[in-house]
């Protein structure tokens, strides 16, 4: 009766610690890390550019252009490639640039990633607005610029 008894109350502790693990919610640093992307198409719609932003834990950041042909899986080359930190602020994502690479001749709009040229150093890169489930970080113009109405990053991990 005794091991009985100490199987069942196992049993309750058991099924109470599951319950509080599954309450237990993510900060907005925690849930805003993952994997971004977003498509956009140039040299008239023959190419698509996926540009890829990765945030990881410690507000450590990169991200990536790379450069497809249109209905092709196959990533011809890179058109930038930075790496930094971001800071979250309430619904506001900002990210500086530790170094941001890009294509050095102007006649290409892609290369390999090691010859890419480095052209920035500790900037204030971009802003964006980060959707309330987290799911979609939203380009924010800055109010001296011209900015074209992109579409957002999405969450794919």
């Amino acid at each position: 009766m005794k091991l009985k008894s100490i199987f069942y109350f196992l049993a309750i502790c058991a099924l109470i610690s599951c319950q509080e693990k599954q309450d237990v919610e993510l900060t907005p640093a925690q849930a805003v890390l993952g994997f971004y992307e977003m498509e956009t198409s140039i040299k008239n719609d023959e190419y698509v550019l996926t540009h890829s932003l990765e945030l990881k834990a410690g507000g450590f950041i990169t991200g990536k252009g790379l450069i497809q042909k249109k209905g092709e899986n196959i990533d011809l080359g890179y058109n930038y490639f930075f790496t930094g930190s971001f800071l979250l602020n309430e619904d506001v994502l900002t990210v500086f640039h530790e170094s941001y690479f890009q294509i050095g001749d102007i006649q290409k709009f892609f290369d390999e990633k090691n010859r890419l040229v480095l052209v920035q150093t500790s900037t204030k890169g971009s802003e964006f607005l980060v959707n309330a489930n987290f799911s979609e970080l939203q380009f924010i113009c800055p109010p001296d610029a011209v900015c074209l109405e992109e579409s957002p990053f999405k969450k794919v991990k």
